[in-house]
């Protein structure tokens, strides 16, 4: 549509295709067992899951969850932190280079759930669980464009935006 907007009528255009975009304590949120799998709703959050993991959810016992692929390895997702996108709109405004344009906003690099999960359980004393959900997956986002033309520089990588989460709740 917007292409066709720029097609008929010369509207000039750019297009920031973010990432899932993260504020506050989001994050940890999102690592939640409690947060994400509920018994009375089947398939709820990160889907079916077995006997064990609902006993965990059913007595209030948090754990950071492990999310894995049909092979059991660890889903690598892409993410990005509100003032990188922010930064990215401002890189945007009054630059020749993003007229016509369409960029992808993520943070500097993707992260794995092994390795997020086991940083932020170092954070909280939580355990890690792995959680199967075979009908999700992996994804990673190309941002080159975006550095290379908008100069977009990223600054909040996931243990940044944890330790950002973790501050934030700390206030609260």
């Amino acid at each position: 549509m917007t292409l066709q907007f720029n097609i008929q009528y010369g509207l000039p255009f750019t297009i920031l295709r973010s990432s899932w975009v993260f504020e506050n304590d989001d994050l940890l949120n999102h690592f939640s067992l409690l947060k994400n799998v509920n018994p009375a709703e089947p398939g709820h959050g990160f889907g079916e899951q077995g006997h064990d993991v609902l006993e965990l959810v059913r007595t209030g016992q948090e754990h950071i969850p492990v999310l894995l692929d049909g092979e059991a390895n660890p889903f690598r997702r892409h993410i990005v932190h509100i003032d990188d996108l922010i930064h990215a709109l401002d890189r945007t405004i009054d630059n020749p280079k993003a007229l016509n344009e369409t960029f992808n906003i993520a943070a500097p690099e993707p992260f794995d759930y092994r390795s997020a999960a086991n940083y932020i359980s170092s954070k909280t004393n939580t355990p890690t669980i792995d959680i199967p959900c075979t009908n999700y997956h992996s994804f990673e986002i190309d941002i080159t464009k975006a550095r290379t033309c908008l100069d977009y520089n990223p600054q909040c990588n996931f243990q940044t935006m944890a330790d950002r989460a973790l501050a934030y709740r700390k206030s609260l």
